[in-house]
């Protein structure tokens, strides 16, 4: 089963970059969800991408790390998908098929339980690029933020995770240079 977009954006916020606020007293140690094996079972449980008893390994735990690390940056100013490298190595290690039958071909997740999960991720990031989904999932613009968001604008053109704090701050940012 693929992971939807508020999952997927879940997974990228898994490492905190905002060093603004109450945020930037927060110490580079809490900042990553992801960073033991034990940390990536909790979250994949937590998300009803794991069985609970499942094991995760090391090798899992930085298979985890390079997805995010991929998926995040097709988030950024330079978005291509099908030019980074990162993604393309994982999408090798991930035990992903295809069937084929009477409702069309579908991915099948094979292999161990991490790696499922981790493809389940992919796959869900896939099928919004298909869609044309993938575009609306971005990175704060911000640069003490960037946070993943969900664009719910119409034209598509938001920037900020949030009007009333990143937006607002980059405002009155600007308003005050211009004052000056």
């Amino acid at each position: 089963m693929a992971a939807g977009l508020s999952t997927l954006a879940e997974f990228l916020n898994t490492l905190d970059e905002r060093r603004f606020g109450s945020h930037a007293e927060t110490h580079d140690s809490t900042r990553d969800a992801l960073q033991t094996p034990a940390g990536l079972r909790l979250w994949l449980t937590s998300h009803g991408l794991l069985a609970p008893r499942a094991t995760v390994s090391a090798a899992d735990l930085e298979l985890a790390l390079e997805l995010r690390d991929g998926l995040r940056h097709q988030l950024g100013p330079d978005r291509q998908i099908a030019r980074d490298t990162r993604l393309v190595h994982v999408a090798r290690q991930l035990p992903l098929g295809v069937s084929f039958d009477t409702g069309g071909p579908r991915l099948v997740h094979e292999g161990a339980p991490a790696p499922r999960a981790l493809a389940a991720l992919l796959e869900g990031a896939v099928i919004a690029a298909a869609r044309g989904e993938w575009p609306r999932l971005k990175l704060c613009a911000a640069g003490d933020c960037r946070w993943a968001f969900y664009d719910s604008s119409r034209n598509r053109l938001g920037r900020w995770c949030s009007m009333n704090v990143c937006g607002n701050r980059e405002k009155t940012r600007r308003y005050r240079g211009r004052r000056r």
